[in-house]
Formats: C-alpha cells, structure tokens, sequence
C-alpha cells in the first residue's frame, strides 16, 4: 500500500504494480514487447497479484497485471 501510495517517480526497472483496466488490456499488446500477459483476478486487498508480478520478473516475455475484482467488464470477459 506505501509502494502505491508512494508519489515519487517509479524506478525505470520497477514493474507496475497498480491494477490493469480493460481499455489498457485491449491495447497491451501494442504497446509492449512481452510475447505473454498473466492476469491476476483479486480483490483491492490482495498482494498476490503484485508477488506474482515482482517473482515473474526475472523471466523474459511474460508481463503479469493484477485486474480487481470491481473491473467488472474484465471479470465478465475473462475471470
């Protein structure tokens, strides 16, 4: 929770730990260079999303987001 509420600019290596939206999934692809993506469906007190995204890290090609349980449109799609 300080990490996010953390105002400071992110370190270029640091992965984003905030939750991901439907529009930012649509366009994942065109925007980045990772061959994968990994969603993580969990509610706003879960910190498996954000373990799973910093452990993943060392692998090339795979991107993990954290998707909250109240991106409703995202849950119905895919969750």
């Amino acid at each position: 929770d300080s990490l996010e509420g953390n105002k400071d600019p992110w370190p270029p290596a640091c992965p984003p730990l905030e939750p991901i939206s439907q529009a930012e999934v649509d366009v994942f692809f065109e925007t980045n260079s990772a061959l994968h993506l990994a969603l993580i469906f969990e509610n706003a007190n879960s910190y498996v999303g954000r373990e799973v995204t910093l452990d993943l890290l060392q692998f090339e090609n795979i991107a993990v987001r954290r998707v909250l349980d109240s991106e409703t449109s995202l849950v119905t799609k895919l969750g």
